[in-house]
């Protein structure tokens, strides 16, 4: 990355809004390669928001006298900041961040008033809570904007009109939300730089029904005239055919405001959950015939769930002194807002709030724990953990503990706050694995082990296994569940009832042998004796011998509608009662590496022996290099799974033996570890080294990768370097590609010969066994790489000043 080489000048003027506007450029320093711009709008002050249509490769472009510039469509008025990123021919890259205001010297050609884009549909309206009040959305539409331009509700100016009478709506100029009043219609004009819009409103007595009527005619100039406002609502009421009185099933919203009819007597304590509690009204008006009610935070009505919502509405007690009350069925914890609809036999609605803290009571929950006792295999998993990666924080080395109960009458689970919430934890001998905060339900891991926590609540109890895992072996599992812990504890995994959906890791070359069963704690599982499955997974019974097996090549039966429910069998192994926790058989394992060699980076078969149960998971990890600039190199280890999708699956031939494939992806000698996991949950781990040879037929390219990020994909063939540090420092990245489309194998700088072109007196400094180039002096000097046959040139240029730069690839040394 350099700097200066570049300026983004300032404008004397403003920018045109959805117009080309130039910005002049002052280049110095090798040729522009690419340009990309982004515009960013301001939230707070700060340059946030990305905007759609600002961003994109622009082309630089140049006047007849040779002053460079690009042109930019600004996407927003007001405040912008334009940032254009440049590469350069010689490979280097800069970023440029400049601010612009942007004004419209022209008008939209349209507004648009209406969230589904069609002038002529209505915004309807009824008197309900969630219907009464709506935002007029007005958007400008300027061609040249990529989408139409939201206005700020404060520079349009609006015109309300309705008929003679009391009128509809309400209408806040200043947020644009119109509130319903009554049932009527109104015209909402909005106008912004001479271009106007209009949008008709109806209130109706339920606004899912749509507008009885599609315009607003009257209100229009030049069209129907005459009508007053009770006409208006009198006409609408009679094209619904709808009639007085309002009843108890009502589903209709009503036909007037009458807030003034209802007053709300706070209880004076708190309400407690899962209990019929009555909050006191005080009346004024004809009869109260329906009453609703829902919460801030949801849809979720204030009464008890039975199975359907009940359509009656609250229950009420009326009083002949205007005295009543109103019963609600809390079900959310803490201070709750309750919102009330209130219809009156004529028509009259009263919207009202109040806020009353609800409380654990008397009422238990009927179920506590992860997923509130439902039958279910996710309620016995354990909670993984990962440990941070050496130093670097893992998202996964923290977790929630489960805290889910169930009432009678709430739909759904409820998160109990973990302040309510008893903590026990049990750990095995040694260090805990884990740190657990009690207040806020929260685990994080600290060391490899398991952990079991008991959370009690309201004389209910669940257990939950936390395992803290190494990240490394991120897709490697086992059966552990915490089984010594929950035996020692009380807290034993339950007999299961389910079906286990197996995916053999033992499959046949050749599909022609017959299966064979193995018995997993109660589930039958495929021995390594079975054979493939094809595409299909099979389906066996957990808790009984019985099995559903389909034969090779046949189609798996369907699972019954009704039934137990499938799960894979690793989490079979894992919630199974009758399995052990992980426990070491390498004695099951045998490579037989006698006389193989791997190729390189190519899949090689590493024949292998099993004894024992089926095997229900397979792992190979390949020890590799791990090089970082001027540090030694340290080692690590990769799964398999990221080279080859079948890295989980032994392969049996037709004569029987097992192999899994391996990929050398390092020179010399690879060291390789494949682990087993059986279905007993022992694990069987061997470790075998192998000589590497290049693949035959096959020239592979030796190329420089980045040296600043080890980025092989993206080779690079000329360095620069200045002479002062840290700028006179660059290193050599050598790595071979198989093919085209393989992954580059890094080589260490030891592994490849070097040699150097240059005129004249040393341009630069090579350390032979680290890579490490050191600028001496301006110019050029050519390297080159050889490996195995093939060879890499890489063009080395030192400048005195990146900004002037030198795009020079040592053309006058490649013929030397």
């Amino acid at each position: 990355m350099v700097t200066g080489r570049i300026v983004l000048r300032a404008p004397a003027h403003p920018l045109l809004l959805a117009k080309t506007n130039e910005l002049a450029l002052d280049l110095k320093g090798p040729a522009v390669r690419d340009l990309f711009i982004t515009q960013r709008g301001f939230i707070g002050g700060d340059a946030v928001q990305n905007l759609d249509g600002g961003d994109g490769k622009v082309q630089l472009q140049h006047h007849p006298d040779g002053s460079a510039y690009i042109n930019v469509v600004p996407q927003r008025p007001g405040r912008l900041e334009i940032q254009l990123n440049a590469m350069f021919s010689d490979g280097a890259f800069e970023v440029l961040k400049q601010q612009v205001d942007v004004v419209a010297d022209v008008p939209p050609v349209k507004l648009d008033m209406n969230q589904f884009g069609r002038d002529s549909f209505p915004m309807a309206l009824d008197l309900s809570e969630g219907r009464r009040t709506q935002r007029v959305p007005v958007q400008a539409i300027y061609p040249g904007l990529k989408s139409p331009l939201w206005l700020d509700p404060r520079d349009v100016t609006f015109e309300v009109k309705t008929l003679q009478g009391e009128p509809p709506i309400q209408f806040d100029r200043t947020t644009g939300e119109v509130h319903a009043l009554r049932i009527g219609h109104a015209l909402i004009t909005a106008k912004y730089q001479g271009v106007e819009q209009t949008l008709c409103v109806i209130v109706n007595e339920n606004a899912r029904d749509g507008a009885y009527r599609a315009n607003c005619n009257d209100l229009i100039e030049n069209g129907d005239k005459g009508a007053t406002a009770k006409q208006d609502a009198e006409a609408s009421v009679a094209q619904s055919i709808s009639k007085l009185p309002y009843g108890p099933m009502d589903m209709r919203r009503g036909r007037f405001l009458a807030d003034d009819r209802v007053e709300l007597v706070p209880p004076g304590h708190a309400l407690q959950l899962a209990q019929d509690s009555a909050i006191g009204l005080k009346l004024h008006g004809p009869e109260l015939v329906r009453v609703e009610c829902s919460y801030d935070r949801s849809n979720t009505p204030c009464q008890a769930w039975t199975g359907n919502w009940p359509v009656t509405g609250l229950n009420f007690t009326q009083g002949v002194d205007g005295n009543a009350a109103v019963h609600v069925f809390p079900q959310i914890l803490g201070e709750q807002e309750f919102t009330f609809f209130f219809l009156f036999a004529d028509g009259g609605v009263a919207l009202k709030k109040i806020r009353v803290p609800v409380e654990i009571g008397n009422v238990k929950p009927r179920a506590f724990g992860k997923l509130c006792g439902e039958p279910s295999t996710e309620e016995l998993m354990p909670l993984e953990l990962m440990l941070d990666d050496q130093g670097h924080k893992d998202w996964r080395s923290t977790g929630t503990l489960a805290r889910s109960a169930c009432y009678d009458g709430i739909r759904g689970q409820l998160t109990i706050d973990p302040k309510l919430v008893h903590y026990e934890m049990h750990t095995e001998a040694g260090p805990s694995p884990v740190e657990l905060d009690a207040a806020t339900g929260t685990v994080k891991a600290l060391h490899l082990g398991q952990a079991l926590i008991t959370a009690k609540f309201a004389g209910l109890s669940y257990s939950m296994c936390v395992k803290v895992r190494d990240p490394a072996f991120v897709f490697e599992k086992d059966v552990s569940n915490c089984r010594k812990l929950r035996a020692a504890y009380g807290a034993s995994l339950p007999p299961l009832n389910v079906q286990v959906v197996e995916n053999p890791v033992i499959k046949d070359v050749t599909k022609t042998a017959e299966a064979d069963q193995g018995i997993l704690g109660g589930i039958k599982v495929p021995t390594q004796n079975a054979p493939p499955t094809g595409s299909t997974p099979r389906i066996v019974a957990l808790g009984s011998r019985a099995s559903t097996v389909s034969p090779p090549g046949a189609a798996a039966p369907r699972p019954a509608p009704v039934g137990p429910p499938p799960i894979d069998a690793l989490a079979a192994a894992t919630i199974s009662p009758t399995m052990k926790d992980e426990f070491p058989a390498n004695e099951r394992l045998t490579l037989l590496s006698q006389g193989i060699s791997a190729v390189l980076d190519t899949p090689t078969a590493l024949p292998l022996r099993l004894t024992g149960p089926a095997p229900l998971q397979v792992s190979i990890y390949q020890r590799l290099p791990r090089m970082r600039l001027g540090v030694a190199p340290s080692e690590f280890e990769e799964d398999s799974r990221m080279e080859a999708q079948n890295a989980g699956t032994i392969e049996r031939a037709a004569d029987g033996t097992l192999s899994v494939h391996v990929r050398a992806l390092q020179i010399g000698t690879a060291e390789f570890r494949v682990k087993v996991l059986f279905s007993d949950g022992g694990v069987a781990a061997k470790t075998v080294r192998l000589p590497v040879k290049m693949p035959e037929g096959v020239i592979p390219a030796l190329v420089n990768g980045m040296d600043s990020t080890r980025e092989y994909n993206l080779p690079v063939t000329t360095l620069h370097l200045g002479l002062q540090a840290p700028d006179n420092i660059r290193y050599l990245s050598p790595a071979l590609r198989i093919l085209p489309s393989s992954r580059p194998i890094p080589l260490f700088a030891h592994d490849v010969q070097f040699s150097v072109k240059t005129i004249g007196e040393p341009v630069i400094d090579l350390d032979r066994q680290t890579g490490k180039v050191t600028g001496l002096r301006v110019g050029h000097a050519l390297v080159m790489m050889s490996f195995a046959g093939v060879e890499n040139k890489t063009c080395v240029v030192v400048v005195s000043d990146a900004a002037v730069g030198d795009s020079s690839n040592c053309e006058e040394l490649h013929s030397r």
